[in-house]
């Protein structure tokens, strides 16, 4: 990544995009896992450019926090 410029604001953490591998790796899941959510659904969003795919990093902790359960027998619903 370069350094911002004058005219080129900072991208925010947030706003990055990482690939299927950085994803999975942010979420701590195998690269097989996310693509199959991908393809059947219930996984993060995603963009694609090209035949690109790319996750927003604010989108994969937004997902990650849908997630959260405090026990087995309840589950937090966002």
């Amino acid at each position: 990544m370069t350094p911002a410029t004058a005219d080129q604001a900072p991208v925010s953490h947030v706003d990055r995009y990482v690939d299927v591998r950085g994803a999975a790796a942010f979420l701590s899941l195998s690269t097989h896992y996310l693509n199959r959510l991908r393809v059947e659904g219930g996984g993060p969003p995603y963009s694609t450019f090209g035949r690109a795919v790319r996750y927003r990093v604010g989108d994969l902790q937004d997902w990650a926090a849908t997630k959260r359960t405090r026990s087995t027998s309840h589950r937090e619903v966002a």
